[in-house]
């Protein structure tokens, strides 16, 4: 049986059992299944660019697709839900004379949450091209995270911007483009750009790779997995963090701490974390070593009940 078929399979039987049925839409099969427009590429790494509008809730990205083709295809599928909008698509496919790289734009259409897009070119097997989205609007924002998955706009008790992203249930698709599907992670990881104001900070998954001072007032805080990673636990958090940093000694050797919490709770905070490592000891003896010492342990103060996101 399609491994991809057991969750809506189990949520069926489930829904029968309790007297009730259920129907599927094409959407849900978009969504949902490894169609034609889905398996013939696997994706390699994913760079996310995002400068979130904290006041109007709004949101202006690109993502950088690296695919990889596992057979010859040319039609793809790309997830983003609305009411998030396409501005336009480009690859750095070459053309047909082989020898000029450019910025080719590709054709789309929209099918609800599903942008399907066309390759200039028929890509053949083992080919690898990157594949760059433009997009903007307003996402959907969360009403009770994590359970219900959006964007997170808060503010903190001194009324600074709190923000970030639940989407474990709804999928990463919800606030950048992707292979919205958890059997394709990025073999080779993923990068997060984060542009907020110069008076905030903005955290991401793995280590931080710099940051960066815009003439304008923001500042963009560079991010990166070096791992494969699952769509839904890539996330930013925005707030005015302050960083305290550790060291623990692991049974692999040295693992970085990462502290992210609001500026008034510092004290608190180091405090609070001295659990950490007895808990990694504990952790580590009895289920094995920690899986992500490349890209360290991180824990962020969030504006909701919390999640996991890796790293």
């Amino acid at each position: 049986m399609n491994r991809t078929l057991l969750p809506l399979l189990a949520i069926l039987a489930a829904l029968q059992f309790q007297g009730q049925s259920v129907e599927f839409t094409r959407a849900d099969t978009l969504r949902g299944s490894i169609g034609p427009e889905r398996a013939w590429w696997d994706v390699m790494k994913y760079d996310v660019w995002i400068r979130p509008n904290l006041e109007q809730r709004s949101l202006q990205g690109r993502t950088t697709l690296f695919i990889q083709a596992l057979s010859p295809g040319q039609r793809m599928q790309i997830d983003l839900q609305q009411p998030l909008v396409v501005d336009s698509i480009t690859t750095d496919m070459p053309d047909t004379s082989r020898t000029v790289h450019t910025d080719r734009r590709i054709a789309f259409t929209r099918e609800e949450h599903v942008i399907l897009a066309d390759l200039p070119d028929l890509l053949e097997s083992d080919a690898q091209v990157a594949i760059t989205v433009y997009y903007h609007g307003t996402p959907h924002a969360a009403r009770n995270p994590p359970w219900d998955g959006g964007w997170v706009w808060n503010k903190d008790p001194n009324g600074n911007p709190w923000a970030t992203v639940a989407c474990q249930g709804l999928g990463a698709s919800v606030w950048y483009p992707c292979k919205d599907h958890l059997s394709d992670q990025p073999d080779l990881g993923a990068a997060l750009h984060i542009v907020v104001p110069d008076t905030l900070v903005a955290v991401g998954n793995g280590r931080l790779r710099g940051t960066t001072h815009n003439p304008d007032g923001t500042s963009t805080w560079h991010w990166a997995v070096s791992q494969p990673i699952n769509t839904y636990n890539l996330v930013p958090y925005i707030g005015k963090y302050v960083h305290i940093e550790e060291s623990h000694a692991g049974v692999k050797g040295r693992l970085k701490l990462d502290y992210w919490v609001l500026d008034d709770n510092e004290e608190i905070a180091r405090e609070h974390f001295k659990q950490v490592h007895p808990m990694l000891d504990c952790f580590e003896e009895w289920l094995g070593p920690y899986p992500y010492y490349r890209d360290g342990y991180k824990l962020v103060e969030a504006p909701h009940l919390g999640m996991e996101h890796q790293s």
